[in-house]
């Protein structure tokens, strides 16, 4: 219940400060095309709209998510979305659409690419990954996924000594005896000994750096993406991790291959340092991240995976 509190008066503190929200617009009405089919009642999520006198009237502004689901099943054109543009919500074509047979092929073609060619990714060819990724779902439709991406050789240099250090600190402090009971019970055994066995591979990845120049944290990538929001919302690490995966799938489609980094997630997390010369707000957390770079190597098979793990009820 005390975190709870706590997370509703972090929540309350951090909208009286934020001024980059958009003011919230409401869908427009053109009350003489609707024919008063009741689709929009029917479609939106927050009982916003309701029928009048047969006609669809928007009765509860205040719920407004601003998902224009209203509008997008208007037959009729009879609400319009004051945010969009011309382009922005095009009638849907459902022959553009991928057939579910070539969909599964392009899942499974795409892989954890950790190989890069020494060619930097263009500013437009990174616009287009991150355009991709903001028509991901989000709770509540809050859209509060923010991004970083560094391309700068320097700086990516000086990220990645950071996290290096600060990760191997972390991580070795599960080999310490005294410790190591109390990180089973704050995490369970299972957790801290999967974390404990980290630590040997990461000495072999300092020794393959320090010897031969070979980076194993971020695989000498030449652009770094990451992905934050509100730390107060614990459904914001949803909208984080699909908008990044939907990029993702885009820069699969650009040849550009990707590969998560937890490293660098929980480098940027657990140490204030990293987080501030990263330009994460206090009040975040970083809830993804990501390589990206030309592949070097390339992939004949699509992927296998375990069956689902399902329970039917």
């Amino acid at each position: 219940m005390s975190s709870l509190v706590a997370n509703l008066v972090e929540f309350l503190s951090t909208n009286e400060q934020d001024q980059t929200k958009p003011i919230l617009a409401l869908p427009r009405m053109i009350v003489e095309n609707c024919t008063g089919c009741g689709l929009c009642v029917k479609a939106c999520p927050g009982l916003v709209l309701e029928m009048r006198n047969g006609k669809a009237s928007i009765a509860h502004g205040d719920r407004c998510s601003q998902c224009s689901h209203c509008v997008a099943v208007c037959p009729v054109n009879a609400l319009e979305d004051r945010y969009a543009g011309a382009e922005d919500t095009p009638v849907l074509d459902p022959k553009r659409l991928p057939s579910d047979s070539s969909l599964l092929v392009f899942f499974r073609s795409r892989r954890s690419v950790r190989h890069y060619r020494k060619k930097a990714i263009s500013r437009k060819v990174l616009e287009k990954i991150l355009d991709a990724g903001r028509y991901a779902p989000t709770a509540g439709n809050r859209q509060d996924v923010h991004h970083i991406v560094i391309t700068n050789p320097e700086k990516i240099a000086e990220l990645r000594d950071m996290v290096f250090t600060s990760v191997l600190k972390m991580f070795s402090m599960f080999e310490k005896k005294a410790l190591f009971p109390l990180m089973c019970v704050a995490m369970g055994t299972k957790n801290a000994k999967a974390l404990k066995d980290y630590v040997p591979l990461l000495e072999r990845f300092r020794e393959l750096w320090e010897k031969h120049g070979e980076d194993r944290i971020f695989w000498h990538a030449p652009a770094i993406m990451l992905v934050h929001g509100p730390r107060w919302d614990d459904t914001v690490s949803f909208s984080c991790a699909a908008v990044l995966y939907q990029a993702s799938l885009m820069a699969h489609c650009l040849n550009v291959g990707c590969c998560f980094n937890g490293f660098l997630q929980v480098a940027i997390n657990n140490d204030a340092k990293i987080r501030r010369w990263a330009g994460v707000p206090r009040r975040h957390k970083c809830y993804g991240a990501m390589t990206l770079g030309y592949p070097e190597i390339k992939y004949r098979r699509l992927v296998r995976r375990e069956p689902a793990k399902v329970t039917w009820r």
